[in-house]
């Protein structure tokens, strides 16, 4: 665990994402909770994008995929590290973006009774952020290029964004399209996620060459 930290770590990809995380309750108008969620929602996936979707290029980016293919006997018990080490660093991200705004609150004097609770607004945040950075982590891996990834989710992002008050099973704001009845639709949203960490556990077993060889195969057969 501690190596797989070692490789994850980056300091600028972190930092970056720690000014976006302080600027989303300073900067947006969110003068309750409710809005809060709301604007978290959406502007937090970028967050997840960023964290997640070099989560199986790492090793083509310091060029020794092939030896770490041939060398590596555990790639999807390493990438499951990876991912949960992830993992905690977004609920991290997403707990101080809470803190923050409490205390603006308590500095404006507006503290009051909020319709939902920390726990299903944290949910809420991180069951978006899991979904579309799982997009952009699969697409990353497929094409075996990180910004393909971000172009991907970003367009999906975008898509969602402009008709985040669709009900659906793919829109990653389920809290926007229905405050009242968005539980079942979270579930779906955790449920597929899950779908493609397992799709990405297998394709962390592949060769760095598998999809080249596979398209070769289908133009000279």
């Amino acid at each position: 665990m501690k190596y797989e930290f070692k490789i994850l770590y980056s300091p600028i990809k972190w930092i970056s994402c720690l000014i976006l995380v302080i600027l989303i309750p300073l900067v947006m108008y969110v003068p309750t909770y409710f809005d809060f969620v709301n604007v978290s929602s959406i502007y937090m996936p970028f967050v997840g994008i960023v964290l997640f979707s070099d989560i199986n290029l790492l090793y083509k980016e310091s060029h020794t995929e092939e030896i770490m293919y041939l060398t590596n006997k555990k790639p999807i018990k390493f990438f499951v590290e990876r991912y949960l080490i992830t993992v905690a660093l977004l609920i991290i991200f997403v707990i101080v973006e809470n803190i923050i705004f409490r205390i603006i609150q308590q500095f404006q004097g507006e503290v009051s009774a909020e319709p939902i609770s920390i726990i299903n607004a944290i949910a809420i945040v991180i069951g978006g952020c899991l979904f579309v950075s799982a997009i952009s982590m699969t697409i990353s891996t497929i094409f075996s290029n990180v910004y393909i990834g971000y172009g991907f989710s970003g367009i999906f992002w975008l898509y969602w964004n402009i008709n985040c008050q669709t009900e659906s099973i793919i829109n990653p704001f389920p809290f926007i399209a229905n405050p009242t009845f968005y539980e079942k639709h979270l579930v779906l949203i955790y449920i597929i996620t899950v779908g493609l960490i397992l799709v990405n556990c297998f394709l962390c077993t592949r060769s760095p060459f598998y999809f080249g060889d596979k398209i070769r195969k289908c133009f000279y057969r």
